[in-house]
């Protein structure tokens, strides 16, 4: 009957250090870096969208009556998906801004530029280490994700 008794005095014990550890344990250090918005841009403030190749002639996009029409090379109804998913860019988050002063980014030779009304988007060269893609807009490089670029390669398909 006593052994009973020892037994469930350390399982005791063991629960109680279990729970004074998990509460009494310091906090978690809060290492995260600042997020920087890549433009104050609202989606819907767009009419006229154009995707600049290097080696290519441009496609433009116009939205009229709340629909976006592929306007060149030819004329057609737009993918309302696809072309929501490149305007997006305007709402795009990251942790990693740069000055746009630097060569290292690839923007003076840039693989992609996109215009969208005044505002112009530049696409420069990806990260070896992140696979993401430097993003010049006004003043600043951002490091984002390479599915905006991609995406607007596939728009004219």
């Amino acid at each position: 009957m006593k052994s009973r008794w020892l037994v469930n005095l350390l399982l005791l014990l063991i629960v109680a250090g279990i729970v004074s550890f998990i509460y009494l344990r310091p906090p978690e250090q809060d290492d995260s870096r600042p997020v920087h918005e890549i433009s104050t841009l609202k989606l819907a403030e767009f009419k006229h969208l154009s995707i600049e190749f290097p080696a290519k002639a441009p496609v433009v996009f116009e939205k009229r009556d709340d629909f976006w029409y592929l306007v060149q090379p030819y004329a057609a109804r737009a993918d309302q998906m696809t072309v929501q998913r490149i305007v997006s860019i305007v709402a795009a988050k990251t942790m990693d801004k740069f000055p746009a002063d630097d060569a290292r980014f690839g923007i003076d030779n840039p693989r992609l530029k996109l215009r969208l009304n005044d505002e112009v988007f530049t696409f420069g060269i990806y990260n070896p280490v992140t696979s993401e893609q430097y993003v010049a807009y006004k003043d600043s490089v951002y490091l984002l994700p390479g599915t905006y670029s991609e995406t607007a390669g596939y728009a004219d398909c």
